[in-house]
């Protein structure tokens, strides 16, 4: 049995037993938690890889640097009305990929 298998039994278990022992019923936050959380065993902290190749998704940085490429020269009207622009990235993915690519397209060519 591979360890995504197993942890998911491991998963199905605990579910289980918190259902249980709530009298047949547990509700939805705690579901959602669990099996996003809990720790060791959740999607998000299991430590599985998530994003990019061999992950479960991708996001449209990871596939190419023209999306970020795009967002920043649509943004540079944006950031030149301002005497002291701020850029906030939410959600940077696992490796900050928009971010660099963004920055970078500013720097080489938008900002010059």
């Amino acid at each position: 049995m591979n360890a995504e298998i197993e942890q998911t039994l491991m998963l199905k278990k605990l579910l289980k037993n918190r259902i249980e022992q709530s009298d047949g019923w547990i509700p939805f936050d705690l579901f959602f938690n669990t099996i996003m959380y809990e720790p060791g065993l959740g999607y998000y902290s299991s430590g599985s890889h998530k994003i990019g190749e061999g992950g479960d998704f991708t996001t449209a940085p990871e596939i190419s640097k023209y999306f970020s490429k795009a967002i920043a020269r649509q943004t540079n009207r944006l950031l030149k009305m301002h005497d002291e622009p701020s850029i906030i990235e939410v959600g940077p993915g696992k490796k900050g990929t928009f971010a660099f690519e963004y920055l970078k397209e500013l720097e080489e060519k938008v900002l010059r």
